[in-house]
C-alpha cells in the first residue's frame, strides 16, 4: 500500500486507540526477556518495521533495550507515535523512520545482523514478489541467537476465496485482489518458511481463523524465528 493511503486511514482515526498487540507482549516480550537475560548485552536493539503508531513500542522498551528502530511509510502514524514516546519520556530510545523498509531503511542501513529482534507485524501485504522480498531482507537484520517475529496474512485451509481472482501458487500461498485494487499476499506454512530461508528456527508458529462481520474468513500467521 502506498503512503497516502497509509496516511488517510491514519488520519481518518485507524489505529487510534489500539493497545500493544496480545502476540507481541505474550509471546514475543517473554522469548525476548529470557534472550537478553541469558546474553546480557546492554546495548541490544530491535527494529521495528511498520510500527504504525508505535502501539508495541512500549512492550519493547520495557524489556530494558538500549534503542529501537521504528519504520513506517505514513507520516501521520509517526506522529501518533512520537506523542506516544514523549508521554513516556522514553523519546530518545527511539529513532522514528520515515519511509518505505525495503526502499528507504534498506539503503540507509545496511543489512548487517546486528539486532536482538526484529518485528515485522503485518507489516508486508502486498504481492508475492514483494512480501518476500521484505520478509527476507527482515531476517537479514537479526543477529545470531535473535529473534524475527512475523505476524502476516495466511492462506485459507480450505482454500482461496474465488470471487476474489485469487492466483494459487505451487507452494499453497495466493495472491487476490482487495477493494482498494492492490493484490494482496497470503502465505502457507511452507512458503513462509522458504521465504525466510534455512538460518531461521521456528520458536512459536501458530493459525488463526476468524470470520468477519461480513461473513468473510480470514486467516493469518502468528510466529517467532531464532537465527542460528
Amino acid at each position: 500500500m502506498t503512503a497516502e493511503i497509509w496516511d488517510a486511514m491514519y488520519t481518518d482515526g485507524f489505529d487510534a486507540d489500539t493497545p500493544p498487540s496480545d502476540f507481541v507482549v505474550g509471546k514475543l516480550v517473554p522469548a525476548l526477556n529470557v534472550l537478553l537475560a541469558a546474553s546480557g548485552d546492554q546495548e541490544a536493539a530491535a527494529l521495528d518495521i511498520g510500527t504504525g503508531t508505535g502501539k508495541n513500542l512500549p512492550p519493547l522498551l520495557d524489556t530494558g533495550l538500549a534503542r529501537i528502530d521504528a519504520v513506517d511509510m505514513s507520516s501521520k502514524a509517526l506522529e501518533r507515535a512520537r506523542v506516544r514516546l514523549q508521554e513516556r519520556g522514553e523519546e530518545r530510545k527511539v529513532r522514528l523512520w520515515h519511509g518505505d523498509f525495503k526502499k528507504d531503511f534498506g539503503s540507509q542501513v545496511p543489512p548487517a545482523a546486528q539486532y536482538a529482534a526484529v518485528l515485522a507485524i503485518f507489516a508486508f501485504h502486498t504481492g508475492r514478489e514483494e512480501t518476500h522480498q521484505g520478509l527476507a531482507l527482515a531476517g537479514e537484520y537479526v543477529m545470531p541467537g535473535g529473534l524475527l517475529a512475523v505476524c502476516a496474512s495466511a492462506a485459507l485451509r480450505k482454500g482461496p476465496p474465488t470471487d476474489l481472482e485469487p492466483q494459487v501458487w505451487p507452494d499453497g500461498g495466493y495472491t487476490v485482489g482487495a477493494a482498494n485494487g492492490l493484490r494482496v499476499h497470503s502465505f502457507s506454512e511452507k512458503e513462509l518458511h522458504g521465504s525466510l530461508g534455512a538460518g531461521m528456527r521456528p520458536l512459536n508458529v501458530k493459525y488463526t481463523e476468524m470470520e468477519l462481520a461480513n461473513g468473510r474468513t480470514v486467516a493469518s500467521w502468528s510466529t517467532i524465528w531464532q537465527r542460528t
